[in-house]
């Protein structure tokens, strides 16, 4: 019985050593996986980057204003006011370019509202178009009168129509607008 338990024990030791031997081998080509795997991830990087710089033009994404805040009265003053100011100083409404998203972005860093210049240029296209809102307001007369001014040069600029420049009148029953 005791030749029969050390055959026993012998072949398990055969066992366990080419067992053994069988997870050295698996370890290192793991290990050589391991690092050709690696090497061709830093290469692809490498031939990533390079390409990304020459072929594709990356935008910067800006940070946008979050969707259904609505722009408070104080804001839309803010906005008008920066426009009356500017056409105190003497420059007309097609030097203000107020379709242009820099006048916007001067407007930003002047004031302290947190919009960004798509938002407030998209907001001054609907205030333009909502003569009414301008009313409600609380600004002064001689202000608003400026403003009515701005935004009939703006819509003759936008259609090429230039009868409604001078009037007054035609703001609040200008359709185009």
């Amino acid at each position: 019985m005791t030749m029969v338990c050390e055959d026993a024990i012998e072949k398990l030791e055969k066992q366990l050593i080419e067992k053994e031997e069988i997870v050295k081998t698996l370890e290192s080509e793991n290990e050589r996986l391991r690092t050709l795997v690696s090497r061709r991830n830093t290469v692809a990087k490498d031939e990533d980057e390079s390409e990304s710089d020459v072929s594709r033009d990356v935008k910067p994404k800006r940070p946008r204003h979050k969707r259904g805040t609505r722009y408070s009265i104080k804001e839309d003053q803010m906005m008008y006011t920066y426009v009356y100011q500017m056409m105190l100083k003497g420059i007309a409404v097609k030097g203000m370019e107020l379709q242009s998203l820099t006048t916007w972005d001067q407007m930003k860093k002047q004031s302290n509202i947190n919009r960004s210049p798509e938002s407030l240029k998209t907001r001054w296209v609907k205030l333009r178009r909502m003569g009414d809102e301008l009313m409600k307001t609380s600004l002064t007369t001689g202000v608003k009168s400026y403003l009515r001014k701005a935004f009939l040069n703006q819509c003759c600029l936008d259609s090429d129509d230039t009868s409604a420049v001078d009037s007054d009148a035609n703001f609040s029953n200008d359709s185009s607008c």
